[in-house]
């Protein structure tokens, strides 16, 4: 959850294309699942579940440590103001449709 929002927070106006690759991830992950555990656990013992249950935490664990070292919370600089206009690329089409749209009026 946590991920989420800090994408959000690093992409501002590009949320839409991370969010995108972020469910598409997830939508992966949710395919292979049914594929790893019949690797791991291909005869139902009680040992093939059990490294199933131990190798999860770990995973976690290890992605979580991966992301507390070299994720930042700080917006990147492709979404920063335009230092010559002062405004987001985003703003400008927005500003575009609004007078287009009292134009056609």
């Amino acid at each position: 959850m946590e991920r989420q929002r800090n994408g959000k927070k690093i992409s501002r106006q590009h949320s839409h294309v991370l969010m995108a690759g972020e469910m598409t991830i997830s939508a992966l992950t949710i395919l292979f699942i049914p594929l790893l555990v019949s690797l791991i656990a291909p005869h139902n013992t009680v040992e093939e579940w059990s490294r199933l249950f131990i190798s999860i935490p770990f995973v976690q664990l290890t992605t979580l440590a991966l992301f507390l070292i070299f994720c930042d919370s700080k917006p990147r600089p492709w979404t920063q103001r335009n230092q010559k206009e002062g405004e987001f690329e985003s703003d400008r089409s927005d500003e575009y449709r609004l007078r287009s749209v009292s134009y056609g009026r």
